[in-house]
């Protein structure tokens, strides 16, 4: 069926729109995130959207943080300061239209599902970025749970009382091996060893593990052993067909989709195949908002 609506990635650095036509990107436009002010942040996404938008269409936004869907509210995000910031209602003033916003890992989950060929009957989608998140889709439709909060997966526990995350709790995944955890945890051994604090990011920690410092190869060490562990518990869980793994981290350091591959491969119950373990689109987020507004739109 031939569709179009407009999807929005808005990250910490930059906000993209795309116009997406029968699941293809057929114009996109990018801004960059302006620091700190909420009014300017909404001037961004707006003119964003307006670059590609056309009458009629449709608008859905992904965007980390605790949303409030129905309303449109942005309750908290890292990328945008102060709290119920009201997107949603904003963006249907300015274009008319129908607006969804959505937890971008939740909305990536749904690009994924729809980019793949032959769509899965259940899908678990594990994104490793700054933060940690993953996505079930079931049947195409997301699982959600009572307060919009499901599988906020990167906070469930690896070690109890072990690393303090940002969520406040102690030894969640995302406190091992999300891209900001990772950097923290390799200035602080480095330090330890005299080395000085020096500015790191998760691809340098990547690069230094794979030349052997032991600082990195320490940190990179247990955040794979976290990452491993975590897909497999996704697929005890869910029991998906499809484990799909994306963000930033995965896609600097390829050699995690066969490392995990193998361990899920390894634990799978006997007699059963284990899921598929895929690499994500790269438009996964800005499909899965326009898909997801458009059919709330058509009423699917």
């Amino acid at each position: 069926m031939s569709w179009t609506a407009v999807g929005v990635d808005f990250g910490g650095t930059k906000i993209r729109a795309a116009r997406i036509a029968g699941g293809r990107v057929e114009d996109e436009a990018t801004r960059p995130t302006p620091p700190e002010d909420p009014t300017m942040i909404l001037g961004a996404v707006t003119d964003a959207v307006a670059a590609v938008h056309r009458p009629g269409c449709p608008i859905g936004v992904a965007m980390a943080g605790q949303i409030d869907r129905r309303s449109g509210v942005v309750r908290s995000s890292p990328n945008i300061p102060g709290r119920n910031i009201p997107l949603g209602p904003s963006l249907e003033d300015a274009f008319g239209v129908l607006v969804i916003l959505d937890n971008d890992v939740r909305l990536a989950a749904a690009g994924e599902w729809s980019a793949l060929g032959e769509t899965p009957s259940l899908l678990v989608a594990l994104y490793v970025g700054t933060g940690i998140g993953a996505g079930v889709l079931l049947n195409g439709h997301p699982l959600s749970g009572s307060h919009n909060l499901a599988t906020e997966a990167g906070h469930a526990t690896f070690i109890p009382g072990g690393e303090l995350c940002s969520c406040g709790r102690l030894g969640c995944f995302e406190a091992y091996a999300g891209g900001r955890a990772l950097a923290q945890r390799a200035r602080r051994l480095l330090a330890q060893r005299g080395l000085g604090a020096a500015p790191l990011d998760a691809a340098a920690v990547i690069r230094m593990a794979r030349h052997e410092d032991p600082a990195a190869a320490a940190v990179w060490e247990e955040a794979v052993e976290a990452l491993r562990t975590l897909a497999w518990n996704l697929s005890v869980l869910f029991d998906p067909e499809v484990v799909v793994l994306g963000g930033g981290v995965v896609r600097g350091a390829p050699e995690l989709l066969e490392e995990i591959r193998s361990h899920v491969e390894e634990q799978a119950w006997s007699g059963y195949p284990p899921p598929g373990i895929v690499l994500g689109h790269p438009d996964a987020a800005v499909l899965g908002a326009a898909r997801t507004a458009w059919l709330e739109y058509h009423g699917g």
